[in-house]
């Protein structure tokens, strides 16, 4: 992410060459890809824990929207 947010910096840049700043910017979109995959990887491992009026507990997938 921190090298995200360098390589976003350097692009703001007006001083900067073009063919610096398209190979910055398909590194970005490389990385922003990666970190993209990554979240929905872990988005898949998060579980909650709910509690059912008989006491018993059940795990279900985390429901982002709440």
């Amino acid at each position: 992410m921190k090298q995200l947010e360098e390589i976003t910096k350097r692009l703001e840049d007006e001083d900067i060459p073009l063919e610096e700043a398209i190979e910055l910017f398909e590194k970005g979109i490389t990385i922003a890809a990666a970190i993209k995959e990554s979240l929905d990887q872990a988005k898949l491992k998060v579980k909650q824990v709910l509690e059912k009026a008989d006491g018993t507990f059940e795990l279900s997938d985390f429901d982002l929207s709440q």
